[in-house]
């Protein structure tokens, strides 16, 4: 049997590391430079913030084992570098080459093993098959008094490299015809959205680093995106890239998702409550006072809490495959409803029916006949999440208080009467973990919701981002 390597972000997270804050440029330069499918960047230092970690000469005043550290934190730096230009390292290919210099100072031989500080980690992170060809230098002073600096060429995919390539071969005669055909396209409203950069920030709330991506203008209307189970804020990735050209995107990972901090379930309570008291403090934290609730699964109990605490920042609610009615639960809850009777008892079954890679599996596809449209990726990273330490006790914890969910879902239906939002729902027709009834319930809540049920499943975006993409504008005009 064939083990599927885990991605690269994935492998990250499995190996516990953290990419530091990418460099700034110490000059003037840029970090990074894509032409084409390859991703060259600059000189990679052992910097944290502005200031060298390490200093030194390997053979001087350090020895090897310090120097193979220094290229090791180069090449995390390199990383989040490319993390930041790329959005993803997932999105590298290969690595094409390692280029590592090596002040040294005698007749120091030991430069192959200095470089082998960054060579092991991209191969750990990358794998064996996506080694780079290397070239090792000597030198007798780098910047700042390093002793290591890298040089990295990535290659990386592209999307619509083949519309780029038939662009190219567009003969003068065709011009027009290709003007009139952009022009007819955008008067319809299907113009094809200008990417802006996602950026992947953290900052401290309530004592904790909770991670967020971000995009589009600051001073466009703002979506806040609360992800569900077992995902993160990487969920909305495909939103991110569809979107931020008309609005301020903000997704960030509750404690103990994603990128964010894990507290020790025994010191921190993982309830719903708190991590939308968490969430609250978060957007007053980035001064989010007005903006769209975007809730898929966990983001509906999250979200409904926040806008019951401060209704006055909801502009209007996109629900996607989250439940507000207790009919709304499938049939696979009848498992999860005997762990909240009876915890103890129930404990080993729940981790099976919640957390298994079969489920982690079905979340996403469902009963869609078309599998092949899901890229499986999508639940061999969020079951190697789940395998990560602590992590069992996490969900455990957190699942066993969505019972508390079930008794005030009378009262965010009662706001829903009351306060009639904006509300959108779309929802994925091949989901199993909820019941396909549920958005109707929801219109008899709010009659003017505009309703949309599409050929996907629990995870919508996996295989109908465009088609959400154009339903959000329109909902938003």
């Amino acid at each position: 049997m064939v083990t599927q390597r885990l991605s690269a972000e994935a492998q990250l997270k499995k190996l516990g590391i953290r990419l530091p804050a990418p460099p700034e440029p110490f000059g003037t330069y840029v970090e990074a430079v894509q032409t084409g499918n390859l991703l060259f960047l600059t000189g990679m230092l052992p910097t944290e913030g502005r200031a060298a970690k390490f200093v030194g000469r390997v053979g001087a005043e350090l020895d090897v084992d310090a120097g193979r550290k220094a290229a090791h934190f180069a090449a995390l730096n390199a990383l989040a570098v490319a993390r930041q230009h790329l959005g993803s390292l997932d999105k590298v290919t290969r690595i094409v080459r390692l280029g590592v210099s090596v002040a040294t100072s005698g007749d120091v031989r030991d430069q192959p093993k200095v470089a082998d500080g960054a060579s092991d980690l991209l191969q750990d992170i990358f794998g064996k098959e996506k080694n780079p060809s290397r070239l090792v230098y000597g030198a007798a002073s780098l910047p700042l008094g390093v002793p290591v600096e890298l040089e990295i060429i990535f290659e990386v995919a592209i999307k619509r490299a083949r519309s780029s390539s038939i662009m190219r071969r567009i003969t003068a005669a065709q011009i027009s015809s290709v003007m009139l055909a952009s022009f007819q396209l955008f008067a319809q409203g299907k113009e094809r959205p200008m990417e802006h950069a996602t950026f992947y920030r953290t900052t401290q709330i309530d004592g904790l680093s909770i991670f967020y991506r971000e995009a589009g203008p600051k001073d466009a209307p703002t979506i806040l995106l609360l992800h569900g189970l077992p995902s993160s804020s990487r969920m909305f990735e495909p939103l991110f890239a569809r979107l931020s050209d008309r609005f301020h995107l903000v997704a960030p990972d509750y404690p103990g998702f994603g990128h964010s901090d894990w507290p020790d379930p025994k010191k921190f309570a993982y309830t719903f409550d708190h991590i939308a008291e968490i969430m609250n403090h978060f957007t007053e934290a980035l001064g989010l006072s007005r903006f769209t609730l975007y809730l898929q699964d966990y983001g509906g109990p999250v979200g409904f809490r926040m806008a019951l605490a401060h209704p006055e920042r909801v502009e209007a609610l996109i629900i996607q495959d989250a439940v507000a009615h207790n009919e709304g639960l499938g049939a696979n809850w009848k498992t999860r409803r005997d762990f909240w009777a009876d915890r103890a008892a129930n404990e080993k079954a729940l981790r099976t029916n919640l957390l298994s890679l079969q489920t982690t599996r079905t979340r996403h596809v469902g009963n869609d006949p078309n599998v092949e449209r899901y890229d499986p990726d999508l639940w061999t990273d969020e079951f190697a999440f789940l395998n990560q330490p602590a992590q069992a006790q996490i969900q455990s914890d957190l699942f066993y208080d969505y019972r508390t969910n079930v008794d005030v879902y009378p009262k965010w239906q009662a706001w829903m009467r009351e306060k009639r939002p904006r509300l959108l729902v779309i929802w994925g027709k091949y989901d199993l973990s909820f019941d396909l009834g549920e958005p109707e319930r929801y219109r008899a809540d709010v009659p003017s919701a505009e309703v949309h049920v599409l050929d996907t499943g629990h995870f919508a975006l996996d295989t109908a981002a465009d088609q959400i993409a154009q339903i959000v504008r329109g909902f938003k005009k």
